[in-house]
């Protein structure tokens, strides 16, 4: 089953315009997102962990919409549609493993201490390299929409 969170009319400041002088202020930009996932086991498990923290969203966007200046606000969304989903994606699936000497979670197969670790929740086989080549292929899926529309 999937599920849609919506961020709608975030206005946040942001540099962008074709030309320096209309990249030299921020102007106000208003942004609009629907995220489609599954919430299922948060629903199921009442965890805030497994769903999606409205705050990080926003925070996420408004830090790469103020983060630079762009001269294309297409730009502005292929970025913010690849930060959401490197959040998401790394939140949901990235591989998150147990050291039992350390009582600690990371993210690789052996722990700095050298013990072994265990998949505690996750994809296995999706690690951090993984995560941003999906971030990167989603901003330019979207740069592409936009591009054709």
């Amino acid at each position: 089953m999937t599920d849609r969170i919506f961020v709608d009319n975030l206005r946040v400041p942001c540099r962008v315009g074709l030309t320096p002088a209309e990249r030299g202020e921020p102007q106000e930009i208003v942004v609009d997102v629907s995220i489609f996932l599954s919430l299922a086991r948060a629903a199921r498990g009442d965890e805030v962990k497994d769903s999606v923290n409205y705050r990080d969203v926003k925070e996420r966007i408004s830090a790469f919409a103020t983060g630079r200046k762009f001269s294309l606000l297409e730009t502005v969304a292929e970025g913010i549609a690849g930060a959401l989903l490197d959040s998401i994606v790394g939140a949901g699936l990235q591989a998150r493993q147990w050291c039992p000497a350390c009582s600690c979670e990371c993210e690789t197969p052996q722990h700095y201490c050298g013990t072994p670790t265990t998949l505690r929740r996750g994809v296995r086989w999706i690690q951090n390299d993984a995560v941003n080549l999906m971030a990167t292929l989603g901003g330019a899926i979207v740069a592409a929409a936009l591009l054709l529309r």
